[in-house]
């Protein structure tokens, strides 16, 4: 038993060092791990919702103005007659909201409902289509820090007066549903014209993707 020596104080309180340092390692490397898993997850899951809001705003747009039977008087509209009580549009002031009409029945007419009467516009943080059926906005997507709208005539100059508007080019941007404390947004978001988006977004903690796309309006005009 003499030549069997257990371990001495010091050589535990070493051991015990140099396991609590390799733990820390580990748990350092799983949390950012974690952390970056997460972060993935929210931006795709931003990405998906903002694609998918677009796609409709945009598809719903292309068809601004159709109107088969060349009666109805569809198109982009100032005074939305949709809501009790309607409401009117600036377009030289309102860059985050549009309405406009379109004879989709091929009635000649435009007709109190979804299809015919639409509008989107940016409340908040919340994109919003217009449902007539409902007379009331309902939300299309969360977490959309800027909506804005640039018109174009035919030659692709700005344009303030809808009877010339031939095109529209979109700016969405959307954020994460929550921040990152260790992330810090650096990025001054802007149109292509150099509007600024959102003004307070450098120096916060949230990712963010924006979108530009420029839309067609192609029955407008004919």
């Amino acid at each position: 038993m003499r030549g069997k020596q257990g371990f001495t104080v010091l050589e535990l309180v070493i051991a015990m060092a140099v396991a609590g340092i390799v733990i820390a390692a580990i748990y350092q490397v799983f949390h950012g791990q974690q952390r970056a898993f997460l972060a993935q997850n929210q931006v795709v899951e931003m990405q998906q919702n903002l694609r998918a809001a677009l796609y409709l705003l945009t598809r719903e747009l292309r068809s601004a103005g159709f109107d088969p039977a060349g009666t109805a008087n569809a198109g982009i509209v100032t005074q939305f007659p949709g809501p009790n009580p309607p409401f009117t549009i600036d377009y030289a002031r309102d860059t985050s909201i549009v309405a406009f009409t379109l004879d989709d029945d091929g009635d000649g007419a435009i007709d109190a409902n979804d299809n015919e009467q639409v509008a989107y516009r940016l409340n908040g943080t919340t994109l919003e289509r217009f449902s007539v059926a409902a007379n009331a906005w309902l939300p299309v997507a969360t977490n959309v820090d800027a909506l804005d709208f640039v018109f174009l005539d035919e030659n692709g100059n700005q344009t303030t007066d809808p009877a010339a508007f031939r095109a529209v080019e979109i700016a969405l941007l959307a954020r994460t549903s929550r921040s990152d404390p260790t992330y810090t947004t650096t990025t001054v978001y802007t149109n292509r014209y150099g509007r600024s988006l959102c003004r307070d977004c450098p120096g916060d903690h949230f990712r963010r993707r924006l979108y530009l796309t420029t839309v067609q309006l192609r029955n407008l005009g004919l």
